[in-house]
């Protein structure tokens, strides 16, 4: 049975159980605990609490997931992965324990046609319901029921907080060619007893850790309403059903491993798989590694040096560690994989065909560094070794690792060829703390969800898309109140009938006020009655649909229950739809100009104002910025109208809708779309704000600003309306400055600075030509004062340089002209020292070393520094002692000659 007919299979049994099959959410998650999607009911998290109210009640995927927990195991074990694809069938308040292992046991059975006798099933230690559905209600042999602790049958919660509850795990029995255990609770880690799917019954809000739990054996507040969340991996049951050891050997997986095989043998590399087990855990490896990093990239994960982005980085250079160190690949292989991935996976993940190009230049670019890295660290490593007295120490081990990127297998490899020993101990307590500080980066815990104090107030219906004003009805108003941003509630507030003065936070029962969210800035206006004016200066929304209007009392008294006029300010509202529209116009445009892998990552839009972050692993060439600003310009001519409307989350899927970065969607959703007379349009989205009805309202954009904010994002700022003809005007301005500081008209201003920078170039040569000059003088000079050291010659001596450059060039000429010998000299640069010594290859060997040399001038000049045996250079901040510290190198020199 194929990987694909099991997903298929699992997939169409539970929609014939009235569930919806969503297609799998993006590795990136919206989950500030969490770097990637761990689980299949992670994006549903907010429907196991109750936050947030699901499209249906019952719901199944096949979500992709990626871990780091244990990436040191894969490639060696049987079944660790970093990705792979979990099985789900889901329940929010609908079906329990009863119906869930019913149906786990049917598809079981009749899905996956197998064979009663050969299952075993088990339960959490104190579940006993769940003990008697599976023996009178399924029918299941009591013997054949087993109880495992919280550290084998509890899941949950992920990250740190989160729904969490006892599990049901159904176990295949492979026989006793797989192992002498006769049941699960003796075959732990072994391949006996599979694992086939886990049937979690969520029933528990935790806030703390799972160790946590485990320590305190507490047991947490339950969960608004009880819920069902399996699990089922599909290789691990693709492994089972199909007889292999391995899911590396499933089909899934064995088209990957056969691509790595391929390569190596391009290479000059014959492997045998299975036949080695190191060579054969590398190919492993490798095709696990390869396809994570296909589908990360692909959802927008970039490989960089913090949180997700980090443990990404780590993935690539393990994958082409193995490849360097066991199948003899030096240089960049990664990316020459990718294809094998789309081409396994592009049938059910489309997207993988479209982000092909984008993960094979991001792969590649990452792989380019890292061999970099490494050559430039082997020798690094080397001085390291020559100096360290037969045993490297863990913290010198790791500034290697941190600072050059040698990992410590290289390391180690390296120093036994050399009979040194590394204390690799010692290095991992360092990288692990280390690391752990890294990821933790920006990442922090659910809060308490606690209750909310507006619990009587109903919803706010919301007009604006079709009123800026409207009658309405004061429900509630409070008094310095505080919204807590992470809980979407109302925390702290004092309640009054009656206001004056600032700082009120105000519900209406209907609103034609826009509440920030998704980037937009809430609206502005007034809210007037009989003696009564409220100036409101925000909009926010909790998150219960509760628009909270902020003001102050401008004139009269206003009182709960009053009937007032709510109006919007238009001309700020028209300068916010202009910059949100012309969001969607550039996003259109980014996406046309660097491919389709460009996903926002986050806007802000306000007053004729738009800033807009987005996925792609480079900067913007001016020619791009360019290009991008003239379509989006040439949109707003054309004046497309805008044609939004409310569509099912399907039909808008069917409609190539973009979604946004941290929006969660319902069963209904507004789309919007620019030029719905091409068909499709120029641009499609899923978008609540506010929206010009046509682009020629926009005016035109000016583009001033793209600068990176992270690893693979990228920020574009933009202004449109009157900000952008302000900005013209501005520009104009200063170059008209320009023009008169430089004494040539507008038109002239590029040719008469193309002549200043010549004029620059040449006085710079002649300077140059001029320090030369003097340089070959002092090389005479300096030579005349050269010492003989045990048979060596030596120059040392402070001298004046216009730069570090010269200074190295300096003793380069020196060592040259010596032949045999080693020139050390110290310059003054600014206020800083600068000391550099170059050694010849006899003089080295005859126990000159240059960075020791170097690393004791500049401790007596108030600085640090080294480096190699041949040349190395380090600073000082002390100029005064500038003296003394050549003079100290110079001993330091006597010494290892001497």
């Amino acid at each position: 049975m194929t990987g694909d007919l099991i997903r298929a299979r699992f997939l169409e049994f539970f929609q014939g159980h009235d569930h919806l099959v969503l297609p799998s959410a993006k590795l990136r998650p919206d989950d500030p605990t969490t770097h990637f999607t761990t689980a299949g009911m992670q994006p549903f998290v907010p429907y196991f609490l109750g936050n947030e109210q699901p499209p249906q009640r019952r719901i199944a995927t096949c979500q992709k997931c990626l871990r780091s927990d244990d990436l040191d195991e894969v490639g060696y074990t049987a079944r660790h992965l970093s990705f792979f694809e979990m099985l789900g069938n889901f329940s929010f308040g609908d079906y329990f324990k009863k119906e869930a292992i019913a149906w786990g046991w049917e598809f079981v059975l009749q899905g996956l046609e197998l064979d009663p006798e050969l299952l075993w099933v088990s339960v959490y230690e104190n579940d006993d319901d769940a003990a008697a559905i599976w023996r009178d209600y399924v029918g299941v042999k009591p013997e054949r029921i087993v109880r495992f602790g919280m550290a084998d049958n509890w899941w949950g919660p992920v990250g740190n907080s989160g729904p969490c509850g006892p599990c049901s795990e159904i176990f295949l029995d492979r026989g006793p060619a797989w192992g002498d255990a006769t049941d699960p609770t003796q075959d732990e880690g072994g391949d006996r007893y599979v694992e086939l799917w886990n049937l979690v019954f969520q029933q528990y809000n935790a806030t703390c850790s799972k160790k946590e739990l485990m320590a305190t054996r507490q047991v947490p507040d339950p969960l608004p309403a009880p819920g069902i969340d399996t699990g089922a991996g599909l290789e691990r049951i693709a492994a089972a059903m199909q007889g292999v050891s391995t899911v590396f050997e499933t089909d899934l997986m064995r088209p990957l491993c056969d691509a790595v095989i391929e390569r190596a043998r391009v290479g000059g590399t014959t492997v045998v798989y299975g036949a080695d087990k190191e060579t054969t855990a590398a190919v492993n490896r490798i095709s696990d590694h390869i396809r994570a990093l296909t589908f990360a990239i692909t959802d927008g994960i970039f490989p960089s040096n913090k949180a997700g982005g980090y443990v990404l980085r780590q993935i690539l250079r393990r994958a082409a560690r193995f490849g360097r160190m066991r199948l003899g690949l030096a240089q960049p292989f990664l990316h020459e994989l990718v294809p094998a991935v789309v081409a396994r996976y592009s049938e059910l993940y489309p997207e993988l065909v479209s982000g092909q190009a984008t993960v094979v230049a991001q792969v590649k670019a990452e792989e380019e560094r890292f061999s970099e890295t490494l050559n430039q660290g082997i020798p690094r490593l080397e001085d390291e070794l020559s100096g360290c007295g037969g045993s490297l120490s863990g913290e010198r081990a790791f500034f290697l690792y941190e600072t050059y990127g040698v990992p410590i297998e290289v390391q180690v490899e390296v120093a036994t060829e050399q009979s040194v020993t590394v204390d690799v101990a010692s290095f991992e307590h360092i990288r692990t703390s280390r690391e752990r500080s890294a990821i933790a980066v920006g990442f922090t815990g659910h809060g308490d969800f606690g209750d909310d104090l507006l619990a009587d107030v109903p919803p706010t219906t919301f007009v604006g898309y079709g009123e800026t004003s409207s009658q309405a009805k004061v429900l509630s108003v409070l008094v310095d109140a505080k919204l807590d941003e992470t809980r979407g509630l109302i925390t702290e507030a004092e309640s009054c009938d009656t206001a004056v003065g600032g700082g009120l936070t105000i519900i209406l029962d209907r609103s034609p006020f826009y509440g920030e969210s998704g980037g937009q800035v809430g609206d502005t206006g007034r809210l007037t009655a009989d003696g009564v004016v409220v100036e409101i200066s925000d909009t926010r929304r909790d998150k219960n649909g509760r628009w909270l209007h902020l003001g102050r009392v401008a004139e009269g008294a206003l009182r709960v229950g009053t009937t007032v006029t709510a109006s919007v300010d238009i001309a700020r509202r028209d300068a916010i739809r202009r910059a949100h529209t012309a969001t969607h116009l550039l996003h259109a445009a980014l996406r046309r100009r660097l491919g389709e892998h460009v996903a926002q990552a986050g806007s802000l839009v306000e007053p004729d104002r738009l800033r807009f972050d987005f996925s792609h692993f480079s900067g913007l060439s001016a020619d791009d910025l360019a290009a991008v600003e003239a379509e989006t310009n040439e949109r707003i001519l054309a004046n497309h109208p805008l044609r939004i409307e409310e569509h099912s989350i399907e039909e808008a899927r069917r409609l190539g809708a973009l979604m946004f970065f941290g929006e969660k969607y319902g069963k209904s959703v507004r789309v919007v779309n620019v030029g719905a007379e091409f068909g499709m349009g120029l641009s499609t989205e899923l978008c609540g704000g506010t929206h010009a009805a046509a682009t020629g309202n926009i005016g035109s954009v000016r583009i001033v600003s793209e600068a990176s904010v992270g690893s693979g994002i990228r920020r574009v700022e933009a202004l449109t309306g009157l900000a952008a003809l302000d900005y013209g005007r501005s520009s104009e301005s200063r170059l008209r400055e320009v023009a008169a500081t430089l004494k040539a008209p507008v038109a002239e201003v590029s040719d008469k600075l193309d002549a200043l920078q010549a004029r620059l170039r040449e006085a710079e040569r002649q300077l140059a030509a001029a320090q030369a000059a003097s340089a070959s003088g002092q090389v005479d000079d300096l030579l005349a004062g050269r010492r003989d050291i045990a048979g060596v010659a030596v120059v040392a001596a402070v001298v004046v340089a216009a730069d570090a450059d010269s200074l190295k060039a300096l003793a380069d000429d020196l060592c040259d002209k010596l032949g045999d010998g080693v020139a050390l000299l110290g310059a003054a640069l600014g206020d800083k020292v600068l000391v550099v010594a170059k050694a010849s290859d006899s003089a080295v060997a005859r126990g000159a070393h240059a960075g020791n040399s170097v690393k004791a001038a500049a401790q007596v000049a108030g600085g640090g520094g080294g480096g190699r045996p041949a040349f190395a250079q380090a600073g000082g901040r002390d100029v005064a002692k500038l003296d003394e510290a050549v003079a100290a190198g110079l001993a330091a020199l006597e010494a290892q000659l001497g």
